[in-house]
């Protein structure tokens, strides 16, 4: 009778576990489901020939077959084991309090002087709360202790139920300065923007193409992967590297979003059903050719005009730019953020 309740009762928490992962859309709960299925389609099969029960598990087996691709979710083993390690923890404190307050616990209580094996053997029962344990609370104080066990028990097992519910899919690790260097070398390599620059920024997550030489930098908000442009690469690969990125966002719940996309290049993001949101023009001057002359640009001349007679001087400053100016600018730049207590916009 006790082993079928502990049966009863581990079954009652691996289903909850399972529900809670495919809810989540996570592959191993999928693959748990369906072992489960499968053994409750046998069992039901070889305890009795009970056909009706079978039908059901076959049909649950069906169901997850057929909705194989919708859990694709990873778990991540370091959150796993750092989670679940606080929670046995937790477990082996509990029992060890029931075990010693079993231990002490004054024979008035229960009219029971509690060996170690018979404080063990309440101790499970309780923990694992049943209710027909053979004990008869003679005091106020015993009953008071019967509850507290249960409650005890009840916590923990919501506990264990919550911490599985409560699965971090992804968990992001600080890159390494060998990944940036490497990101580094490929911007020499492929980089054509002029937004090259903040891919490598500090702050950015990088992703290595598992297949081509290339990356893609981005940024996590909430559930969503922001890209910045296209992945850094030779041109006939972004559409591979966009593929495994793609994929590695669907594995880990993230939805992606690629910002400031050449127009040129929507077709790279045609097979994935994005939804493009015009966000602005750019365009490329040539300085060495540019002129003021011109009905087209009294603006400009008036403004220019206006800065002189405060006593500005405006001039076009050709690169390779000198250290002493970069420095020049960058305090200025410096000046404004303070003063208008302002910080850069680093994506």
């Amino acid at each position: 009778m006790h082993f079928s309740k502990i049966l009863t009762l581990i079954a009652g928490i691996l289903l909850v576990v399972t529900s809670a992962y495919l809810l989540r859309g996570l592959k191993r709960g999928w693959y748990f489901a369906l072992i489960l299925a499968i053994i409750s389609f046998f069992g039901n099969l070889f305890k009795a020939l009970d056909y009706e029960e079978a039908i059901v598990s076959l049909i649950i087996i069906f169901f997850l077959i057929v909705s194989r691709k919708e859990y694709v979710l990873k778990t991540n083993r370091k959150y796993l084991r750092q989670g679940f390690s606080w929670l046995l923890g937790l477990f082996a404190a509990v029992l060890l309090f029931n075990f010693l307050s079993f231990y002490f616990i004054d024979k008035r209580h229960f009219g029971i002087d509690f060996t170690w094996t018979e404080s063990l053997y309440y101790t499970i029962h309780s923990f694992l709360l049943f209710q027909d344990n053979g004990l008869v609370p003679q005091t106020g104080f015993a009953r008071d202790f019967e509850y507290i066990n249960y409650f005890l028990g009840i916590i923990s097992w919501l506990l264990l139920i919550f911490s599985v519910f409560n699965v971090k899919k992804l968990l992001f690790t600080e890159e390494s300065s060998n990944d940036f260097e490497e990101a580094e070398n490929l911007v020499k390599t492929y980089g054509t923007s002029s937004l090259d620059f903040f891919k490598i920024s500090k702050e950015k997550h990088l992703y290595f193409s598992e297949n081509e030489e290339g990356f893609i930098s981005y940024n996590v908000a909430n559930s969503f992967a922001f890209v910045l442009e296209e992945p850094i690469c030779e041109e006939k690969n972004k559409g591979i590297i966009i593929q495994e990125f793609e994929d590695y966002c669907k594995k880990n719940g993230l939805n992606s979003v690629y910002y400031r996309i050449d127009e040129q290049s929507l077709f790279l993001f045609q097979p994935f059903k994005k939804q493009k949101l015009f966000i602005g023009q750019e365009a490329i001057l040539n300085t060495e050719t540019f002129k003021l002359e011109g009905k087209e640009r009294k603006s400009l001349r008036n403004g220019l005009n206006t800065l002189a007679k405060k006593g500005y001087i405006t001039e076009i400053i050709y690169s390779p730019q000198t250290e002493e100016i970069l420095n020049e600018i960058q305090s200025i730049s410096d000046e404004w953020l303070k003063e208008f207590d302002k910080q850069e916009m680093v994506f």
